[in-house]
């Protein structure tokens, strides 16, 4: 679609050996001014980098015009926090839910831990009388032993679950 729509009325009757770096940028610029976000605009010369490439693979170029092409700083990124009066209601939501995954969906916000971490959790892992939770390096993003405070909105939780004693994880799937 982004050949279709726009680089190929551009570029679409030269020679890929015609393709200039130079050209590409004004391109460039011609989208980003038409209204185009700089993550779409960047989208374009990601394209055309990667036809070239494998133009240059197959032979028919000897050297990509487009390897170093300069693309535009992309400034996509929103603020997801959610105030108090938003988290007060996912808890009360998750709360009133009373499921599994309600409830480790409010470990997470307890714990700010990862949901990889949390989905591996093991009752050996937890020391209630430290309101510790200790993650081993095996199940850490960093590869790192590392140790996680238990507020008593995350014990609250655990008191919850009716794993303990039964399984050796917190959070099971009982039907597989």
């Amino acid at each position: 679609e982004l050949f279709r729509l726009r680089i190929d009325a551009e570029f679409g009757s030269k020679k890929l050996t015609e393709i200039t770096r130079a050209d590409f940028s004004a391109f460039l610029a011609r989208l980003l001014a038409s209204g185009l976000s700089a993550s779409s605009t960047n989208h374009h010369g990601k394209l055309a980098r990667r036809v070239l490439n494998v133009a240059c693979d197959l032979g028919v170029l000897d050297k990509n015009p487009l390897s170093r092409l300069n693309l535009y700083r992309e400034d996509n990124q929103k603020d997801t926090t959610l105030n108090s009066e938003q988290l007060g209601k996912l808890w009360t939501t998750l709360k009133e839910d009373g499921g599994q995954v309600a409830r480790l969906g409010r470990l997470l916000i307890a714990t700010a831990a990862r949901t990889g971490e949390a989905r591996l959790a093991r009752w050996q892992d937890i020391r209630r009388a430290e309101k510790l939770w200790v993650i081993p390096a095996a199940h850490s993003k960093s590869k790192r032993t590392r140790s996680i405070f238990l507020n008593d909105s995350a014990l609250e939780v655990l008191d919850e679950l009716d794993t303990e004693g039964r399984y050796e994880f917190l959070f099971v799937q009982r039907r597989s």
